[in-house]
């Protein structure tokens, strides 16, 4: 889970991968890369941002949060060691993820099923959406959407 990226491929050069996020497990770590993996990308209705479900390479893997993916002004460049990769967006994760949310509250431990909401085509704000794994007042795992 913690090794999961997005792949772009440029369709006049179908044989030519290009990752969307960067990955950075060596510290200090740069501004807009990721520690772990992101998987179940979807672009934006005006086709600006990748949104992402994450799970960070240095917490538990049941916890499991949202990011968004954007272009950044300048290229993020980070070293070559291993486990690191070299991609072309800036990621920010959008939500804090919790081991035990308290119940009845907004907290969560797991996030999936991400999707944009939003007019067709260049709507400048779209919003994101998604379920988590929260509990109830009760103090019952129930599913949420944010």
């Amino acid at each position: 889970m913690t090794r999961r990226f997005g792949m772009m491929v440029d369709l006049s050069s179908p044989l030519k991968g290009i990752p969307a996020d960067s990955r950075d497990v060596t510290s200090p770590y740069q501004a807009g890369t990721l520690r772990g993996g992101s998987h179940s990308h979807c672009w934006s209705p005006n086709g600006k941002m990748i949104s992402f479900t994450y799970n960070d390479e240095f917490v538990s893997p049941e916890l499991r949060t949202v990011g968004v993916m954007v272009q950044p002004d300048k290229e993020i460049f980070v070293d070559s060691a291993a486990g690191n990769i070299q991609g072309k967006y800036y990621s920010a994760i959008i939500a804090d993820v919790i081991t035990e949310p308290e119940p009845g509250s907004d907290q969560f431990s797991k996030a999936f099923d991400e999707c944009w909401l939003g007019n067709i085509g260049d709507d400048p704000n779209p919003s994101i959406v998604f379920q988590g794994t929260t509990k109830n007042k009760d103090g019952k795992m129930w599913l949420r959407s944010f």
